[in-house]
């Protein structure tokens, strides 16, 4: 699932940039599931000599596919909140960390302030049916030394 997730959040980058990006193809295609045919972690489509399934990202893939319009609108946000890692709250029962060590993961592994303010989002309309469709994309660690 975690796969698909960032399938999802990648495809949203292209359609944010369709101006630029022509067009995607999705590699490893197929696997065959019978023991010792796989080689890659993820695929898109399984088989075997009885049928064949898609995976989480198949499902992505054919969702992006088919929810996509001929005209892009403006999709615009005002007046968002900042979070910051202060007002993140800890985990319950979280280990300490070995006292001189710095996080090699996280938020607290960036050096300076931060903040969490990267919100996309895209929209587009298909003139046939009348159909929009929108699509967000989740926030992204920034640091305010680089605003």
């Amino acid at each position: 699932m975690g796969f698909a997730l960032g399938d999802a959040a990648w495809l949203t980058g292209l359609e944010r940039n369709c101006d630029v990006i022509m067009m995607n193809c999705y590699a490893p295609l197929l696997v065959n599931v019978n023991p010792g045919g796989r080689q890659w972690q993820v695929n898109l489509i399984g088989y075997n000599g009885l049928g064949s399934f898609g995976s989480p990202a198949y499902f992505v893939q054919k969702m992006f596919s088919s929810n996509r319009g001929d005209t892009i609108l403006a999709a615009n946000f005002e007046n968002l909140p900042q979070l910051t890692p202060d007002k993140i709250p800890q985990a319950p029962n979280a280990p300490p960390r070995p006292a001189g060590t710095a996080p090699t993961t996280g938020p607290g592994a960036r050096r300076g302030p931060q903040s969490f303010d990267a919100l996309y989002a895209t929209a587009s309309k298909d003139s046939a049916s009348g159909d929009i469709s929108g699509s967000l994309r989740r926030p992204s660690l920034k640091s305010l030394s680089s605003m």
